[in-house]
C-alpha cells in the first residue's frame, strides 16, 4: 500500500475504519474471540492471555510504519468508532479525522401495530460475534411461552431450521437496498435483538429496524448499535447479558412493547449514503446530501434486460417488454 501511494502520487489517501484492525489483528477486539477487551496496551495482562496478544506488538508496529509513510485522511462510519480509534491509536500519524456514515434515517410518520405475542427478531448471520448465542439462550429459556415469538431474518443460506423460530429469507443487494426493512415491517416486529458484544463500527441493521418501525435491544459494548439506540431513543441498552435475559424473560419486555404499540410504529426512510461514493477527498466537509439527486439514473431490471426509460410530462416512463 505504501509503495502504491508513492507510485500514484495521490493527492489524498483515505484510510477507512471498517473495523478495528489498526488496533489489533483481532479486528473486533474480542479477547480469545469471546469477550470485548477495550484494546488495552499490548503489554497488558489482557493481551498476554489472548490468542492475538503474542503478535499484537509487531502488528501495531507495522501499522505505525504504514501510517508513517502515507499521510492518511482517516474516516470512520460513526462517532463512537472515531472516538475509540483516537483514544487507542497511540502515536499513529494522520492528516485528518472525519466521520462519514453509511446511511441516514429520515422519520416517516407512524402506523398502528397489530396485537398478539411480542415479536422479537434477529437480523443477519447466526454468528457469536453478532450476539447469536445470547439470542438462542433467550429462545431456549422462553420455550413453551405463547407471549413471545422469535424470528430470524437473513440470506437464505444463513437460515437454520430450528424449533421456535420463524425463518424469513431476505436478500439485500444493489437492486433492493431496503428489502430487510420491508421484511421486518411485513412481520410487524416489535423488537430487534442486536446483541453484538463488541463495538461495531456501523450498524445497518439498527437503521433497518428503525425504518421498519421496530425498536432495538443492544448491549452497551455494542458500539454503533447502542449509540444509535441512545440517539434515536428507540430501544433499550443493557450493560450485561444477564440484564438482557431479565428484560426478555421477567415481564419487562411485555410492558415495554405495550407502550410502544400504544404510541404507534415510528417508521422511517433509510437513505444510503453510498459508503465512500458520497465522499469528496478534496473537500474537508462531508457531503452527506449527495445521496439526493435530480438525476437518479433510474432503471427497470426485467430479467437480463436493463430499461433506461425516458422523461415525459414530468414523469419517468418505462416501456416494458411483453410479459
Amino acid at each position: 500500500v505504501a509503495r502504491m501511494a508513492a507510485a500514484c502520487r495521490a493527492l489524498r489517501n483515505v484510510f477507512w475504519l471498517h473495523d478495528h484492525g489498526t488496533l489489533c489483528e483481532g479486528f473486533n477486539l474480542l479477547r480469545n474471540d469471546a469477550t470485548y477487551c477495550g484494546a488495552p496496551d499490548e503489554t497488558s495482562l489482557g493481551c498476554r492471555i489472548c490468542v492475538y496478544g503474542e503478535g499484537r506488538a509487531a502488528h501495531r508496529a507495522a501499522i505505525a510504519g504504514l501510517f508513517g509513510q502515507v499521510a492518511f485522511d482517516v474516516m470512520a462510519p460513526s462517532e463512537g468508532t472515531m472516538a475509540l480509534w483516537r483514544d487507542r491509536a497511540g502515536k499513529l500519524a494522520w492528516r485528518s479525522l472525519r466521520v462519514h456514515p453509511h446511511a441516514l434515517l429520515r422519520p416517516a410518520g407512524r402506523r398502528a401495530a397489530r396485537p398478539g405475542a411480542v415479536r422479537i427478531g434477529f437480523i443477519g448471520y447466526p454468528n457469536p460475534a453478532k450476539g447469536w448465542a445470547l439470542f438462542l439462550d433467550i429462545l431456549r429459556r422462553a420455550r413453551g411461552r405463547s407471549d413471545l415469538a422469535f424470528y430470524h431474518f437473513a440470506n437464505p443460506e444463513a437460515l437454520r431450521p430450528m424449533p421456535g423460530i420463524t425463518n424469513v429469507p431476505v436478500r439485500v443487494d444493489r437492486y433492493d437496498r431496503v428489502a430487510m426493512s420491508r421484511a421486518i415491517a411485513a412481520e410487524d416486529i416489535d423488537l430487534v435483538a442486536l446483541l453484538s458484544p463488541w463495538p461495531e463500527t456501523f450498524s445497518y441493521a439498527t437503521r433497518e429496524a428503525f425504518a421498519a418501525g421496530a425498536d432495538v435491544v443492544a448491549l452497551a459494548d455494542g458500539g454503533a448499535a447502542a449509540d444509535a439506540v441512545r440517539v434515536e431513543g428507540r430501544g433499550v441498552v443493557f450493560g450485561t447479558e444477564a440484564a438482557v435475559l431479565r428484560f426478555f424473560l421477567d415481564g419487562q419486555v411485555g410492558a415495554y412493547v405495550a407502550l410502544q404499540r400504544e404510541a404507534g410504529r415510528a417508521m422511517g426512510d433509510l437513505l444510503a449514503c453510498g459508503t465512500t461514493a458520497t465522499f469528496d477527498p478534496l473537500s474537508d466537509v462531508p457531503a452527506l446530501a449527495r445521496h439526493q439527486t435530480r438525476d437518479p439514473a433510474l432503471q427497470v431490471v426485467a430479467g437480463t434486460a436493463l430499461i433506461a426509460g425516458h422523461d415525459e410530462h414530468g414523469m419517468r416512463v418505462f416501456d416494458l417488454p411483453a410479459g
